[in-house]
């Protein structure tokens, strides 16, 4: 049967399954919809844990930052996203409304261009800009900054968000 696509969107938007995920060492759970996977094999930019859309280029990780000098949040902040001329900032927020798992964070909105790695390179990959958003708060008791990362294509960045806006809701540091 041929159904109207934007009644498929809302339907599945309805009836998405969250499954829980939990790190008993780093000391987080969250839930991840049923139809995405996980991803144990990226450890760049100190990711812990991945989850995939399948057949989409969406990705959102989970990263354990060492605090290292950074004071706040905010110094943080300022530093990667304010400051800095790897990305293109559209859009960042850090209020009182702005919390991940119940701690004052930061949320960023950005362009990134991810480059080729040496296989796409000999097979003249050509790199990909991703709209994503960064999500992270200080854990100062684990001298840690715990952040959740959203990567998608710019045009599958806002039919995606949903689900990762319930993953984001879900995270608790334990």
């Amino acid at each position: 049967a041929l159904v109207d696509s934007n009644t498929t969107t809302i339907s599945e938007n309805n009836s998405t399954k969250y499954l829980p995920y939990e790190d008993s060492d780093l000391g987080f759970t969250m839930n991840y919809p049923s139809e995405w996977t996980i991803d144990k094999d990226n450890t760049e930019h100190y990711t812990v844990i991945g989850f995939d859309l399948p057949e989409k280029d969406t990705s959102v990780d989970v990263r354990i930052i060492p605090k290292g000098d950074y004071k706040s949040i905010k110094e943080y902040g300022d530093k990667n996203f304010k400051e800095s001329d790897d990305q293109t900032l559209l859009g960042y927020y850090r209020n009182s409304s702005t919390l991940l798992s119940g701690k004052p964070a930061l949320r960023a909105i950005y362009l990134t261009t991810s480059n080729p790695g040496l296989i796409g390179g000999i097979f003249g990959s050509q790199p990909s800009t991703y709209k994503a958003m960064m999500v992270a708060t200080m854990v100062p008791e684990k001298n840690s900054i715990y952040a959740i990362a959203y990567f998608a294509n710019s045009n599958d960045f806002r039919e995606d968000l949903p689900e990762v806006e319930s993953m984001i809701n879900s995270f608790k540091i334990n």
